[in-house]
């Protein structure tokens, strides 16, 4: 079986997370620096770990508008598209996944500063079991 990816895409690093073969958990994987090279990086690590869909984090507002940040994630997954053609694409609220990472940090004893990237793969790692757990109860419901 393929596994499922997902990015949190931010500024300055990118949140990845890797769902298991099966497709039930989702792991923390890495953190990427958003750089020019990134899109590289992505398409390679895709390809080592057979992944066939790419979750894309949209950073909704509260109110569920999208802003520049939302303009962002989808201008960075149109790249991904046009390098990854044959790769399935989904857009994913990830509203409070952030928040959710740092209490998860903080409840293991980790401040802001000591976890500062690792926050960006468990954020990921929540848009990707928010994503995994909808589409299991979809497929339950089949």
């Amino acid at each position: 079986m393929s596994r499922v990816a997902a990015l949190d895409i931010g500024t300055v690093r990118i949140g990845v997370a890797l769902s298991d073969p099966l497709g039930i958990i989702a792991q923390p994987h890495a953190v990427l620096r958003n750089d020019p090279s990134v899109f590289e990086r992505i398409r390679e690590l895709c390809s080592a770990q057979e992944v066939e869909t790419l979750v894309i984090g949209l950073p909704l507002r509260m109110d569920g508008r999208a802003g520049a940040a939302v303009r962002r994630s989808r201008a960075f997954a149109a790249e991904l598209r046009r390098l990854m053609p044959n790769m399935t694409f989904v857009e994913w609220d990830e509203r409070l996944s952030s928040v959710g990472a740092e209490r998860v940090l903080r409840d293991v004893g980790k401040s802001a500063k000591q976890s500062r990237g690792l926050s960006d793969a468990i954020a990921a790692s929540l848009l990707l079991e928010g994503w995994l757990g909808t589409r299991n109860e979809e497929r339950g419901a089949r």
